[in-house]
């Protein structure tokens, strides 16, 4: 849970890399010719890790009235 500004804006940072990394990983995993399935896979630590991110800053986002 973000509990100050500070907290909240240091997500959105975190969570916008995120978001480049995954498109990063999803294209070099292209490039290997994974299946989809492999693809998943591989991206599912980094997927959670974001999902969790982007949850506590909707929840931060909510009760702040953003």
């Amino acid at each position: 849970m973000l509990y100050s500004e500070k907290e909240y804006q240091a997500a959105l940072k975190k969570l916008h890399q995120n978001e480049e990394t995954l498109k990063m990983q999803r294209e070099h995993f292209v490039s290997l010719n994974l299946k989809e399935e492999q693809i998943q896979l591989g991206l599912s630590p980094l997927q959670s890790f974001y999902n969790q991110l982007k949850a506590e800053v909707e929840e931060y986002e909510l009760i702040n009235g953003l």
